[in-house]
C-alpha cells in the first residue's frame, strides 16, 4: 500500500487521519477549480495560472496532479477516485465534525459541490470534475 507507516494513536485513530486527509484534498480541489474559474474569465491562461501556482506558496500536491494533470487537460477518468467515494468520506468527515462539535462550514460547502457533481452525472468521475460546475 505505501513505504510510509504513520502511527496516529489508538483504534480508529488512522481512519480519522486518512478522513481528514481526503478532506484537506478535495477542498483544495475545490479552490483550484475556483481559481481556475476565475482567472481564464479574467483572461489569464490556466495553465500560465497553475505554472505560476505552483511555483509559489500556493503550490501543492492537489495543484501538481489534480489541477495540472487533469483540470488543465480537461480528463476526469472513470477508473481513479470518483466523485461518489470523494461524497462518502466527506459524510463520514462532516459527521465527525457533527459529534465533536465543530463548525466545519468550508468542508460542508465542498461537500455540496460534490452532491450537485453527483446530480450533474458526474458522480463516477474523478473528482477534479468539479471544475465542470464552474465552467458552464
Amino acid at each position: 500500500m505505501g513505504t510510509d507507516v504513520t502511527y496516529c494513536g489508538g483504534v480508529g485513530s488512522g481512519q480519522v487521519v486518512k478522513l481528514m486527509n481526503n478532506m484537506v484534498l478535495v477542498m483544495n480541489v475545490q479552490a483550484l477549480a475556483e481559481a481556475l474559474a476565475i482567472g481564464t474569465r479574467s483572461g489569464v491562461d490556466g495553465e500560465v495560472l497553475f505554472n505560476t501556482l505552483s511555483r509559489g506558496s500556493g503550490d501543492s500536491f492537489a495543484l501538481r496532479k489534480h489541477g495540472m494533470q487533469y483540470m488543465m487537460k480537461d480528463e476526469y477518468p472513470d477508473d481513479v477516485f470518483p466523485v461518489t467515494y470523494s461524497i462518502k468520506d466527506m459524510d463520514y468527515a462532516m459527521r465527525l465534525a457533527d459529534e465533536t462539535g465543530v463548525n466545519a462550514e468550508s468542508a460542508r460547502l465542498v461537500e455540496k459541490r460534490l452532491k450537485e457533481a453527483e446530480a450533474e452525472g458526474y458522480g463516477k468521475l474523478y473528482s477534479p470534475v468539479l471544475y465542470k460546475l464552474l465552467d458552464k
